[in-house]
């Protein structure tokens, strides 16, 4: 049966800095899809991680590992404050 599992669980920064997120997969996949759960508590896509990704915005990342996927959210602010999901 496959899995997902993110980390970190919480993450707190200081305004201006990078989010490091981390992403496992099982089976074999070369990319992730990273979501945001907007206010209203739909999903807005942000995001895939692939060894071809290029950055988008503040967001980039890769794949670090098979199965290990990145996200990095850079010069974050309150506005940046939610629940991702990969």
């Amino acid at each position: 049966e496959p899995w997902i599992q993110q980390s970190p669980a919480e993450l707190w920064l200081s305004p201006g800095a990078t989010a490091e997120l981390s992403c496992s997969i099982s089976g074999s996949t070369d990319r992730a899809n990273w979501y945001r759960e907007k206010p209203d508590g739909s999903l807005e896509w942000i995001y895939w991680s692939a060894a071809a990704s290029n950055p988008k915005g503040k967001y980039s990342g890769t794949v670090r590992a098979p199965g290990i996927f990145s996200l990095s959210i850079s010069n974050v602010q309150r506005e940046d404050s939610g629940y991702y999901y990969c």
